[in-house]
Parts: structure tokens; C-alpha cells; sequence
């Protein structure tokens, strides 16, 4: 800088990681029951979704394949389900730093059929079932997982980033 004036000079810097491992290291992220609300406050039911990623160690230009599946046992429908990867950069140097954020890619799931509201009579049938936990009732919920299980990993439901 000089006396009057500061300047300011910028350079670009391209960083290149080291090469990947071969190996792929996949990641199972188990089938979850979320509770569905209506308004905020209204239970409408649950939705039991798991999903799959074929491999982590992903580099510049390579794909990720992600599968996704899900039971839709509420009177809500499902919209959309996205899977994004997002790069999250931050650093510090010399009591400066900063934080980057930023969407590399993003896909959308294609509806099937398990994604549909349950209808009126649907619901109340599924809601009786579950107030007596019965052998039944358990039996239901553990197919449901198998399901979304072998769903999962038959790349019924598959998006490439």
C-alpha cells in the first residue's frame, strides 16, 4: 500500500487434491420414521425413508450415484425429494478468514408409487393398528423397512450428480 492510496491485488490459485483410493467406501443411511405435521401441530401420519450412496470418494468431473426410497403413510403427499452436494470451503490465514458455501449439483427423485397420501379410510385403518401394537402391527412395520431396505438397493429410485 502506499501513502494515499491501498491497493488491493488478487490472484487466482486452482487447488488439485490428491488422487482418490480406488476402493469405493459406500454409506447406507438406514431407513428413519418421520412424523408428519399439518400446520405445525396436526399429526397427518409418518414417512419412512432410507437412502444409499453408491460411493463417498467422489473427485472433480467423477459421478455419485444416490438411491432413495420411502413410505408415504400419511394424508400428506410428497412433493419432491432432491439430493444436492454442496462444497463447503473455510479458511484462515494471519487473523483473516472466510467461509464458502456453494450447490455443485442437484437432482430430483422420481415420484413412484409408495410416495402417494394415504387416503381417509387409509389413515384411520393404519391408526387403529397402531394404538394395540400387535404382532400384525409389528409385522407391517418390519416389511416396511425390508421395503425401503431392498428399494434402496435395487436402484429402484437412482439419481446421478
Amino acid at each position: 500500500s502506499g501513502r494515499i492510496f491501498n491497493y488491493k491485488v488478487e490472484r487466482v490459485i486452482d487447488v488439485v487434491s490428491a488422487p482418490l483410493p480406488p476402493q469405493p467406501v459406500p454409506h447406507l443411511i438406514p431407513p428413519v420414521k418421520q412424523k408428519v405435521n399439518f400446520f405445525g401441530c396436526f399429526d397427518v401420519g409418518t414417512i419412512t425413508m432410507g437412502a444409499r450412496v453408491e460411493n463417498t470418494r467422489v473427485g472433480k468431473g467423477e459421478t455419485a450415484s444416490i438411491d432413495f426410497a420411502c413410505k408415504n403413510q400419511s394424508r400428506r403427499g410428497i412433493d419432491r425429494v432432491e439430493a444436492t452436494i454442496t462444497e463447503e470451503v473455510e479458511w484462515s490465514a494471519g487473523g483473516q478468514n472466510n467461509r464458502m458455501k456453494r450447490k455443485l449439483a442437484s437432482r430430483t427423485f422420481r415420484p413412484d408409487e409408495r410416495w402417494v397420501k394415504l387416503s381417509k379410510e387409509e389413515m384411520r385403518s393404519l391408526k387403529s393398528s397402531s394404538k394395540c401394537p400387535t404382532s400384525t402391527f409389528r409385522n407391517e412395520e418390519q416389511s416396511i423397512l425390508e421395503e425401503i431396505h431392498r428399494a434402496i438397493h435395487d436402484g429402484e429410485n437412482r439419481v446421478a450428480l
